[in-house]
């Protein structure tokens, strides 16, 4: 009888630590493909400030003349 206890409590335990990796393998993954887009969209930004350098002062404003 106390086998089968065992048994129990070691196969309840072995599923439970699969469903706690499956649910933080898919936590991880999720967080990732966040890191992405945002370091996609700082490029972006980098890129456009980059542009904004390139093309020189900015013209001044009427009233500026």
């Amino acid at each position: 009888m106390g086998a089968v206890v065992a048994w129990a409590l070691a196969t309840g335990a072995i599923t439970g630590a699969v469903w706690i990796g499956t649910v933080l393998v898919s936590h991880l993954r999720k967080l990732a493909k966040e890191q992405l887009f945002l370091l996609a969209k700082l490029e972006d930004r980098l890129e456009f400030a980059e542009r904004l350098l390139a093309a020189g002062p900015l013209p001044l404003g009427s009233e500026h003349s």
